[in-house]
């Protein structure tokens, strides 16, 4: 899918990024939810590769943990949950920026 980039916590990309949204076949409770056009979200992404050290031009969010959605009130809401320490919540972009 692609999908429009409004704004860079961490590092540079064109401003419109092909996004993959794959997960290993033993990681169904990982598997990533489809973004919604029209709203908004944050990524953390990394060059997706068929061959190591080859990039396709493509992204693909690692595992589907790095998806949030931003809500009304600027709250960032995970989508996919896990039995991992990655926040199922952070009450604002400042917040991730802090993490970074």
């Amino acid at each position: 899918m692609t999908v429009e980039v409004l704004d860079f916590l961490k590092g540079t990309a064109d401003k419109q990024l092909v996004v993959r949204m794959i997960t290993a076949p033993d990681q169904e409770s990982e598997v990533p939810p489809a973004l919604v056009e029209g709203e908004d979200y944050v990524l953390f992404l990394t060059p997706f590769e068929w061959e190591r050290g080859k990039p396709t031009g493509e992204w693909v969010v690692p595992g589907g943990a790095g998806v949030y959605q931003v809500d009304s009130t600027g709250q960032l809401d995970r989508k996919s949950r896990g039995e991992d320490a990655i926040p199922a919540v952070i009450d604002s972009l400042r917040d991730i920026r802090s993490l970074l």
